[in-house]
């Protein structure tokens, strides 16, 4: 013969049990919403960068005027000795992805920078 298997459960338990399977349930909604939501579509219209060698150093006031550089993957810092050299102007109709300008450096964004300013390897030497 078929034997059910019934639970003796008080109301207490029986709302217990519902709030926990509601908890999981929202959980199980809110990780699947978060992990596989799409993700937002990459620019792939980037322009590459149309300045010249000489150009670059001009706009920035020329190799003398500049005292360092760091060139990390898309931004590349700049210490200058006269800001005011610097044709801000002109670098801002370049294909720079940004140009933040602060009290003591000047920072060009560009996505993979170290690729398109080979400029910089010349003036290791220079």
């Amino acid at each position: 013969m078929n034997k059910l298997v019934t639970l003796n459960l008080n109301p207490i338990q029986i709302t217990w049990i519902v709030i926990i399977a509601i908890l999981a349930i929202v959980i199980i909604v809110f990780f699947c919403l978060h992990f596989f939501k799409k993700k937002p579509k990459v620019n792939d219209d980037k322009k590459p960068l149309t300045i010249s060698n000489d150009d670059f150093f001009k706009y920035l006031g020329g190799k003398d005027n500049i005292i360092s550089y760091k060139l990390v993957g898309s931004r590349l810092s700049l210490e200058l000795k006269d800001y005011s050299l610097v044709n801000k102007e002109a670098l801002k109709k370049e294909n720079f992805d940004g140009i933040i300008e602060m009290k003591n450096k000047l920072i060009l964004v560009k996505e993979d920078l170290s690729e398109e300013l080979k400029a910089l390897d010349n003036l290791k030497t220079n």
